[in-house]
């Protein structure tokens, strides 16, 4: 049985916030023409606010070090995208019937296919697809060629599928006119595992502090890469001033997402977190566990309470206050939901990978 680790427990508390809160416009971030000292600290919390990296980089912690059985891992694979298909389709039909879109076969094999990140129906999933494909190029950083001819083999065939397989769509929609093929053609290219190269890297840094994780505890190491992340943050904060104030330059939600800086403060939240070790059991470390084991039910199931309610309630037009009561509701409910459809044996496997 895998260890459990409280840290990592607390840190995917922490990372499901920042996801959400994102989707629920938590934080105001035109410090431009707003004044307000709290729209500056909302915008502060922002820029650091990216609970996905994290993710990828606990997977990297978690499955690095672990004994690696191709067989289980393809299977692995297929039942990740079982869970991508299945959650897009739910997504979208449940979106498109709350807000009266254009229900028809055509609409909804079309949004199913485009988890494209601004896709108003399923744009959350793009996290789920784009760990897809890191799963299928795992193996590749876990055996190499001399030690494992079959996963030569493997890795030699997933290229060859998303080298080519898009190619031969777009050829055959060039002579049948079936745009729905340069749709497939399309989400084939986002399971390309380079195609999001940072999936890569903080996978690989997580795996990289698995491995360091005795040495890390060392106070002086820890002092040198606090120093160097809470650096990183402040050097974040000071382009932001001069791109978006001075330059003038209009701000982008995900400006730092793919920056090394941000890399560097995550590796400090993850320094800091780490100083969490509860010894004894109490109510926070029992929910700080149950939420941790939850997170992807919760990441998975939010989305369409979002959709569904905030322009309902009209939340983006609220202060703060009422923006962060609405987060809280939205993950407690999204919580609840996920701990249900645990309990139905046909569904339980829809929320766990």
């Amino acid at each position: 049985m895998s260890k459990r680790y409280d840290f990592i427990d607390l840190l995917k508390c922490i990372a499901i916030f920042m996801a959400i809160s994102l989707h629920t416009g938590l934080w105001s971030i035109n410090f431009m023409e707003n004044t307000n000292i709290a729209v500056k600290i909302q915008y502060c919390i922002r820029v650091i606010c990216e609970g996905v990296p994290i993710f990828v980089l606990v997977n990297g912690f978690l499955l690095i070090h672990k004994d690696f059985d191709l067989e289980k891992h393809l299977k692995k694979c297929l039942h990740i995208f079982v869970v991508l298909l299945f959650w897009s389709v739910v997504s979208v039909v449940v979106i498109l019937i709350f807000n009266n879109g254009e229900f028809s076969f055509s609409n909804i094999i079309n949004q199913v296919l485009d988890t494209n990140v601004s896709n108003y129906y399923d744009g959350h999933l793009w996290f789920l697809q784009n760990l897809l494909s890191l799963y299928i190029v795992f193996p590749l950083l876990k055996m190499t060629y001399d030690k494992n001819k079959k996963l030569y083999k493997y890795f030699f065939i997933i290229v060859v599928v998303l080298a080519f397989l898009p190619n031969m769509l777009g050829l055959f929609n060039d002579l049948f006119k079936c745009n729905q093929l340069v749709k497939i053609s399309d989400y084939i290219n986002r399971l390309n595992p380079f195609c999001d190269n940072h999936f890569i890297a903080y996978f690989m840094v997580g795996g990289y502090l698995y491995d360091k994780k005795e040495c890390l505890k060392m106070t002086s190491n820890r002092k040198k890469i606090l120093i160097i992340s809470f650096i990183s943050y402040f050097v974040i904060i000071f382009v932001s001033y001069v791109l978006f104030k001075i330059k003038n330059i209009n701000f982008s939600p995900n400006y730092f997402y793919g920056s090394i800086l941000l890399l560097f403060v995550i590796i400090g939240i993850v320094m800091i977190t780490g100083k969490y070790d509860p010894k004894k059991e109490n109510l926070l470390k029992k929910l700080i566990n149950s939420v941790g084991m939850n997170t992807l039910g919760i990441y998975l199931v939010h989305f369409m309470l979002v959709k569904t309610t905030i322009d309902y309630f009209d939340i983006l037009n609220c202060d703060f206050s009422v923006r962060f009561l609405y987060t809280i509701i939205i993950i407690i409910i999204s919580y609840t939901i996920t701990c249900i459809i645990k309990k139905i044996p046909l569904l339980k496997k829809s929320v766990e990978i």
